[in-house]
């Protein structure tokens, strides 16, 4: 049995010699025997190829992520408001006078406002009209610390709200959400519009916003407010709109996602997984599908093809559907005896999934149908890796599985990890053997 790279490049070369002496419109006897070129699926289980997995977490806070949850009692499980804070308002305003000419007012009037939560239509659980009420917050909060239980959790200062998800004050407004709907307006007075754009030291400004609908889930992308300005020097009968600076928009939520027992991917903070390819898996030998006596394939003496994870999906603890369809990514970890593993930064991508996987994929959990993450370049350069392991030229056995983008979802996915047995991680390789033959 001689090494297949070298057996396909002779049979091609025979190959063409033997066309050279064919008419073009009459071509003579086959001239590879049957079966010398065979193209194979195996699947590999997880004590075949993995050696290390672990979950890690804390890439990204939930402030700054760029959208919102609401939700009551989503899942029988998951609570989560929104909370806001603004700058003073303008302190001028552009105006036409009688004769249509532009002027500026620098002493507007603030007749009240609107606070504007808008939405993404698409995510939203139950698709039926959603109850959601604004009130004034009571005490302060640290946007970048606060949790659903402690208003400030800064270094060596820790204050918990005194009713957790936010003291609340009075009552601003309330509206419905209904489907087909992209935003939920909240009318302001002019009271409650001063107070919360008053930034005199030692005010207290914010706004809480929370689902009265039970088993409602809704995303929101931002939270705006705005005001009704007059202007007093010209034309005092205008009412001009105008936006509100934000210093601050975040949510907080109850309860935090219970730690992973197995294998997890996205949420918010987001979630990866690493993996680690076993040593030695260019000289790993199996048995040829179909089991032909004393067939076997090794794998650096084949063509790899295709390569890809096999996951069954774990049904996530409850509140944490994921609120979107998603794509998982893999990229390689370039790890370093100097960095904490969960800090290594990521390499090159080298797979994912080919479309976004819908969350009804995790409600009823492992289906029989995986979910497939594509990671030929990976494997192929594994395989065709010649360095000794652990030598700086050496490729990275660590993979990573990531969200596409992240955090894009505040639900995450779980998965099977290797000791889950029949539903541990599979390796899907398609490859293809040539055999050596003799032509007459």
């Amino acid at each position: 049995m001689v090494r297949k790279r070298l057996a396909c490049l002779a049979l091609g070369a025979l190959a063409l010699a033997a066309c050279g002496t064919d008419s073009p419109t009459e071509v003579g006897g086959p001239l590879l025997p049957g079966g010398a070129v065979r193209t194979y699926e195996l699947v590999l289980n997880a004590p075949s190829f993995l050696a290390f997995d672990t979950t890690v977490t804390g890439f990204r806070k939930i402030f700054g992520a760029g959208y919102f949850i609401v939700a009551d009692h989503y899942g029988d499980a998951l609570d989560a408001n929104i909370l806001g804070q603004w700058s003073a308002p303008p302190t001028s305003i552009t105006v036409l006078d009688s004769a249509g000419t532009t002027r500026t007012d620098t002493l507007p009037s603030y007749k009240g406002g609107q606070l504007v939560l808008v939405l993404d239509t698409t995510q939203a659980t139950p698709v039926s009209p959603v109850k959601l009420a604004t009130y004034r917050l009571t005490e302060e909060w640290h946007p970048g610390s606060v949790t659903w239980t402690s208003r400030v959790d800064t270094a060596g200062t820790r204050l918990s709200w005194q009713s957790p998800g936010g003291t609340r004050g009075a009552q601003i407004a309330t509206a419905t959400w209904s489907a087909g709907s992209d935003s939920v307006v909240f009318q302001v007075d002019s009271a409650t519009f001063r107070a919360l754009t008053d930034t005199a030291a030692g005010r207290v400004r914010g706004v809480v916003v929370v689902a009265e609908t039970n088993g409602a889930r809704l995303k929101a992308t931002s939270l705006l407010l705005r005001g009704l300005a007059r202007p007093t020097t010209v034309n005092k009968d205008t009412v001009v709109t105008v936006s509100v600076t934000p210093e601050a928009v975040t949510m907080v939520a109850n309860p935090e996602p219970p730690p992973p027992t197995q294998l997890r991917v996205g949420g918010l903070p987001p979630w990866r997984t690493y993996l680690r390819f076993a040593e030695g898996l260019k000289e790993l030998t199996v048995p040829c599908p179909g089991g032909a006596p004393g067939c076997s394939i090794r794998l650096d003496r084949a063509r790899l093809n295709y390569a890809a994870l096999l996951l069954d999906p774990l049904p996530p603890p409850p509140g944490f559907l994921v609120e979107d369809s998603l794509r998982l990514g893999a990229a390689e970890l370039e790890v370093s005896p100097l960095i904490p593993l969960a800090r290594s930064p990521l390499g090159a991508q080298v797979g994912a999934t080919p479309t976004a996987i819908e969350p009804s994929r995790w409600a009823g959990g492992a289906t029989g149908q995986p979910v497939e993450v594509t990671v030929t370049p990976f494997v192929e350069g594994l395989i065709a890796d010649t360095a000794q392991p652990g030598s700086p030229s050496a490729r990275s056995r660590y993979l990573a599985l990531v969200q596409i983008p992240e955090p894009s979802t505040f639900g995450f996915v779980d998965f099977y990890g290797p000791a889950a047995g029949v539903h541990a991680p599979r390796l899907r390789l398609i490859v293809t053997v040539a055999s050596e033959v003799q032509l007459p």
